[in-house]
Order: structure tokens, then C-alpha cells, then sequence
């Protein structure tokens, strides 16, 4: 079943003062306030929590049923929910009002001067719960209109579904009977730790009073991590501990930490919705907030499904943190190609380091291991290794974490290939002579296209061993890159990453097809 999500629909407007504000007040005459900011630049994003949850859920494979209202301006916004994939179906439209807009001014010290205007929001009561005629298993209850929150809050329980009541920004218009009536029996109370203490003064409740009350307590602590807290409710919830420290996700980068929250909530409702454990959908909730921070605007994560699944196994790997123990001294058959591929971060630095040291050909491939590596774990991995190879997510990631552009990189390895999904593959030829047959300093490699699209899951590994296929057999590099492409097409064209039932004469017939010649 589905995820039902409540909350706003609004969008931001965004603008840059170039000086400071206190340079355009006068102490004596804040009285008879009259200023003007002139403000070159201004950036519209698209926002709201109820928008932004929805968002998030389409990008983990969900498809969610967005209850909200909006204005009769919705517009651009209509048309970049369409493309994203966020239904509209359950938008109720108030004609006489405008969707709701924040209005955010930023000078040159990072101040601010914020002006909200809630417009449809404040009758998003209107859109009621029983107008939703599908089914679904969970519901949130995110910041909106305050009769909005009493309401829906009070329907989702009623009707006995699991219900996360989450009132972040909206909390202070909820008084503290309205907050007590909406968390009691919740299934799931979450707020980060500036609301947490709001609710504590709120409601004169403890720590322990207000757990009585709902199912599992969730208090976010942006890099300090959550707390998850079994609560005195039994709530159907599968809770693998009484208390827990759930440890952060630290992003890539920080470009934007505007929607962190909201992308979180996003994958704490993915766990829920699919049976996890609550400790596993805080993690892969904390994982979803660091790919938001990492990019800019609330709406800004654009891997699907299988690379969110990727990204969540490598910060969350059991006993693969322990791969190094498994050494390549202890392999003692010969072997001319070896390739590194996404593992714990010591396994890779020491798999990297041995198979140069014994003159193998390594391809250095950290692929969802790399946001591990610090930049001289990725120096020491990439350099003299046969063949570097990325995709172009990663290829920006190695870039930034390098402080190296293409030719920089390219010096310290054989080839580089970077892999573009539809789009093919980019092979250039590198600065170190490792043995391989390049035919041209760069190449584009066109890509083969699925004869049905099933599941990408694996798609990358596929790949990869069409490649290392064509090197072990002394193919070039462009024969091998081809091979890496009808790999990668046909595991899409099946279920699982290890879907490919074909034989290696079958393969062969498929690649002649392809492409009207051999290997």
C-alpha cells in the first residue's frame, strides 16, 4: 500500500542583499522603519514539506498520495511536480488564494530577514482525508495549516492507520492541549531537538511522559545523529531496541542544508511502509538527509531507487567493514587483471595497494565506497591503477574530493572511463602505459539499449565484468567497453543484479547484433 503525506506546498524566493542590513538602519529611528533593499539576484525553489516528502518517496521507488492545498498560481510548480513524478490528483485547489510563498532576504553577514505568507495553506483543512479514496498504510502529519495538522492527525488514527505526527515549524501555532491531542497515540513522534525542548515546555511533560504516549520517540541532531526511543504504545512497529544512537550520515559535501529534514522524513516513511526495523529506517532516513544536504534546493536528490540502495550499503556495510581481513596474499592461483570495487575503505586501500605492488592490472572502481574515502585514500587507490572508472555522480565526487580536472586525473592512470547510463560511456586514454590496447586518445562509446527496462539494480557490476572480460582476453579497450555496455542492458532487462541467464555464446550472438561485427 501506499504512504499518505500531509503537509505544505509552497515555494521560495530567494534573494541576495550585497552589503550588510546594519548599514541601512538608523538606531534612533527603528520607530519609523521605511528601508528598501535592492537585491540583484533571486532564485524561485520549489518547496513546502508535504511537496518535499513526496518528492523524496518518488525518488526511492514509492508513489505517494500528496494531501494539500494550493493556489490557483501553482503554474511552473504543477509542471515540475508532473516531471518528478509527484501526483496531483489529491492538490486541492483554492481559487481565491495564492500557494504559499516564503520570501527570504540574505546579506552579506548570512542574515536574514524571512516573510511568510501561508496563503492556501491556512484552508489546507479543506482538503480533507476522507476525499482520499486509495488505501494506504502509513501517514504523516508535517507542518501545515493548524487546523489542518488537529484534523488530520486525529483522522489517520481514527482510521487506524500508522501515523508519524511531525509538526516541525508548524509547532509553535499548536497549543498544548491541540499538540497533546495529536501525538497521543501516535505511532511515531518526531521532531528535531530545538522542537523537542518546544514540546517539553509545551506539554509539561518529561522525556518518559511524553514516550508513554506514542509508539517510538524520534528527536533528529542533524551531525550529532538521532535518537530513536521505544515508546509505551504498541504500535505495530518493529523496534530492535529500547534506546538507541542512531549515528549520523556525513554528506559529501555540504552545498544545501535547506529540506534536510523533509528528505529524512522521506526515508523514515520508506522503512516504515516496507516492513523495516525503525533502526533501519532512521539509518537509511539519515543517508536521505546527507544526499539532500549535498545538493542544492529541498527538491535536489536525483539518483532513482537502486542508487539510493547503493549509497545506503555503503554507509551501512556489517561485515564488509571487516573485507581487509580477507588478504590478496591468501589467493594463491594467478590472476592477470584484478579490479577493486566497493567495499570497506580499508579493504580498498589495501586491495589497490597489493594488486599494483604485484604488477596486476587494477581497475580502481570505488564506485558507492567512495563517499569513505578522504582524499588521499582516493589519491593513493587511483594512481598508477590500469583503468579508473566512475560514473558521472562519482566522476563530480572524485573531482571535488581530488581538486584535480579531467587531464589531472587522467595523468595518474592508464584510462579513465566514466560511465553516463543512456547516454554511454566517455574512454580516454591516460598518461601511465599499462598494457592495454587503446585505440584513440578518447572515445565515446554509444550506449545498447534495453529491449525492456525490469530493474537497474546490478546494472554498473554488469558492466564492469563485461569489461574486465574483454582486458583479461586482450580485447581493446573500445571492444571492451562495447561488451561493458550490452552487459549493463541486458541485466537491465532482468530482475535482480544477478539476473543474466545467458551462456557465453548466447552473450556473443547479442553483442554481433549489437553491433554487426565480433569479439
Amino acid at each position: 500500500m501506499s504512504v499518505l503525506v500531509t503537509g505544505s506546498v509552497a515555494v521560495d524566493h530567494i534573494m541576495v542583499f550585497e552589503d550588510h542590513f546594519k548599514n541601512h538602519f538608523v538606531a534612533d529611528k527603528l520607530d519609523k522603519l521605511n528601508v528598501a533593499f535592492h537585491v540583484p539576484s533571486m532564485a524561485k525553489k520549489y518547496g513546502g514539506t508535504g511537496a518535499n516528502i513526496a518528492y523524496n518517496l518518488c525518488r526511492l521507488g514509492l508513489d505517494p498520495i500528496l494531501l494539500a492545498a494550493v493556489g490557483s498560481d501553482l503554474g511552473l510548480y504543477a509542471d515540475w511536480m508532473d516531471k518528478s513524478g509527484v501526483r496531483r490528483d489529491n492538490l486541492r485547489v483554492i481559487e481565491d488564494e495564492y500557494t504559499a510563498a516564503c520570501f527570504i532576504t540574505t546579506d552579506a553577514a548570512n542574515n536574514q530577514i524571512i516573510s511568510f505568507h501561508p496563503g492556501a495553506m491556512d484552508r489546507a483543512h479543506e482538503a480533507k482525508i476522507s476525499d482520499v479514496t486509495e488505501d494506504y498504510s502509513v501517514g504523516i502529519v508535517s507542518p501545515n495549516g493548524r487546523q489542518a495538522m488537529i484534523d488530520y492527525a486525529r483522522d489517520l488514527k481514527a482510521k487506524g492507520v500508522l501515523t508519524v505526527v511531525d509538526p516541525g515549524q508548524g509547532l509553535p501555532i499548536l497549543d498544548k492541549d491541540d499538540l497533546l491531542t495529536a501525538l497521543t497515540g501516535a505511532a511515531i513522534y518526531i521532531v528535531n531537538e530545538y522542537e523537542w525542548e518546544m514540546t517539553r515546555e509545551k506539554t509539561g511533560l518529561d522525556e518518559d511522559g511524553i514516550a508513554d504516549l506514542v509508539g517510538a520517540l524520534i528527536v533528529t541532531r542533524g551531525e550529532e545523529g538521532s535518537l530513536l526511543r521505544r515508546g509505551g504504545l504498541d504500535a505495530g512497529l518493529m523496534i530492535e531496541s529500547d534506546r538507541s544512537e542512531i549515528a549520523p550520515v556525513k554528506a559529501a559535501v555540504v552545498v544545501d542544508p535547506t529540506g534536510c529534514g523533509d528528505s529524512y522524513r522521506a526515508g523514515l516513511l520508506y522503512g516504515i511502509a516496507n516492513g523495516l526495523s525503525l533502526e533501519t529506517a532512521t539509518k537509511l532516513a539519515s543517508l536521505m538527509g546527507a544526499l539532500n544536504v549535498a545538493r542544492s534546493g529541498p527538491q535536489g536528490i536525483e539518483l532513482d531507487h537502486a542508487a539510493i540502495r547503493e549509497q545506503y550499503i555503503s554507509f551501512h556495510p556489517g561485515a564488509m567493514d571487516r573485507a581487509h581481513e580477507a588478504k590478496i596474499s591468501d589467493v594463491t592461483e594467478d590472476y592477470s587483471v584484478g579490479i577493486v570495487s566497493p567495499n570497506g575503505r580499508q579493504a580498498m586501500i589495501d586491495y589497490a595497494r597489493d594488486l599494483k605492488a604485484k604488477g596486476v592490472l587494477t581497475v580502481v572502481d570505488p564506485g558507492q565506497g567512495l563517499p569513505i574515502l578522504d582524499k588521499d585514500d582516493l589519491l593513493t587507490a587511483l594512481t598508477g591503477a590500469a583503468i579508473y572508472i566512475v560514473n558521472e555522480y562519482e566522476w563530480e565526487m572524485t573531482r571535488e574530493k581530488t581538486g584535480l580536472d579531467e587531464d589531472g586525473i587522467a595523468d595518474l592512470v592508464g584510462a579513465l572511463i566514466v560511465t553516463r547510463g543512456e547516454e554511454g560511456s566517455l574512454l580516454r586514454r591516460g598518461g601511465l602505459d599499462a598494457g592495454l590496447m587503446i585505440e584513440s586518445d578518447r572515445s565515446e562509446i554509444a550506449p545498447v539499449k534495453a529491449a525492456v527496462v525490469v530493474d537497474p539494480t546490478g546494472c554498473g557490476d554488469s558492466y564492469r565484468a563485461g569489461l574486465l572480460y574483454g582486458i583479461a582476453n586482450g580485447l581493446s579497450l573500445e571492444t571492451a567497453t562495447k561488451l561493458a555496455s550490452l552487459m549493463g542492458a541486458l541485466n537491465v532487462a532482468r530482475s535482480g543484479p544477478q539476473g543474466i541467464e545467458l551462456d557465453h555464446a548466447a552473450i556473443r550472438e547479442q553483442y554481433q547484433k549489437a553491433y554487426g561485427e565480433g569479439f
